[in-house]
């Protein structure tokens, strides 16, 4: 029976280590798919669409070229090549892996301050920025391990022992983590406080939370895993997160692309109500079969349109000065601003 049981234990570790060694395999080329993918977006459809969308291409930058340089660093490692001069590149790829991991942070915060007042103050851009130093801090702590770890591993090949720079990285990731919960419950209570109201923030709370709660749960979960028993199953489940952390920035420009797909759609919905509320005050003495609607596409059908073609040339005007009344208000929104206007206008709003 013992035979069996440690049989059995044999094969659940031989599947572990083969399904961790598969996910790894991801480890280089999800970045670098992550960085194609942003990188095409931002220059198609971002470069006029905000500040957010440049700092989502600077960040997937900065994880990318930090990645290149890790695989510059293997490679001199596997082939015995200026390993001695080459290895001092972890220096470089560290902060920007750490300025990386604080980015996806940023961009969360950013997106949601347009919405949140709790998070209007400079109290918090200034935790921000004390924050990154923090990051930057563990992550000079985990190169310092990482550093002689790779030059034992170079001189007297790999061995089994935990590596304290694994460990290191739960200094960074359960903060960051709880962070983007805070965040999160921060919208949870402008929602319930605004659900009543049409506004940015229910685009926002719909939009945003499965996204929100899956980058949070992935650092903390990777926290957690890093501070565990290196067994089998955990190390699967650690390269895992590993690997889905290295396509954030797809997670994250999904959620940007949804988030302006439904900001349009509410701006529409708003600008069509606004407007069928003005045809019936023109319109008003009328019957009610004569009265203009609205076509399935959002756009006024034919005999509306004569209709209103025959209308006074005051009564227009004054359904036009409504209409863009309308717009401006809705274009006043800081979110929506963020995303259109800061081309035109160079300016950051994190900075007022």
């Amino acid at each position: 029976m013992s035979t069996i049981f440690n049989e059995l234990q044999v094969i659940s570790k031989d599947i572990w280590v083969i399904l961790g060694d598969s996910v790894n395999k991801a480890q280089y080329f999800g970045p670098f798919i992550s960085w194609v993918i942003v990188t095409y977006c931002y220059f198609d459809i971002g470069r006029n669409a905000g500040p957010i969308w440049k700092y989502l291409f600077y960040v997937v930058s900065f994880g990318f070229l930090a990645n290149i340089l890790d695989i510059i660093k293997l490679i001199s490692m596997e082939k015995k090549l200026y390993f001695e001069y080459i290895r001092y590149v972890v220096w470089v790829n560290t902060y920007l892996f750490g300025i990386n991991e604080w980015g996806f942070l940023y961009i969360n915060f950013t997106k949601i301050r347009a919405c949140v007042k709790m998070l209007k103050g400079k109290i918090w851009c200034i935790f921000m920025n004390i924050f990154l130093v923090y990051i930057l801090f563990c992550r000079t702590l985990i190169t310092m391990h990482k550093f002689n770890e790779d030059y034992d591993e170079y001189y007297h090949g790999k061995n089994d022992k935990p590596k304290l720079s694994s460990s290191y990285h739960a200094l960074s990731y359960i903060p960051i983590g709880v962070i983007e919960v805070i965040f999160l419950i921060f919208v949870i209570i402008q929602y319930f406080n605004e659900k009543g109201a049409k506004n940015e923030i229910i685009v926002l709370f719909h939009s945003t939370l499965t996204r929100t709660l899956t980058i949070s749960f992935v650092y903390i979960f990777i926290a957690i895993l890093v501070l565990i028993n290196n067994y089998d199953s955990t190390e699967f489940l650690r390269k895992l997160c590993w690997r889905i952390k290295g396509v954030f920035g797809i997670i994250i420009l999904v959620d940007l692309l949804l988030l302006r797909i439904d900001l349009d759609k509410d701006i529409i919905q708003l600008n069509n109500e606004q407007i069928e509320k003005q045809v019936k005050l023109i319109y008003g003495s009328l019957p009610q079969h004569t009265y203009p609607t609205l076509g399935s596409d959002y756009n006024i059908n034919s005999s509306s349109c004569s209709t209103l073609r025959s209308s006074s040339q005051a009564s227009l005007q004054n359904n036009n000065t409504l209409h863009n009344q309308n717009i401006n208000l809705i274009k006043s929104n800081s979110l929506y601003s963020q995303y259109r206007n800061s081309k035109t206008s160079g300016i950051d709003p994190l900075l007022h």
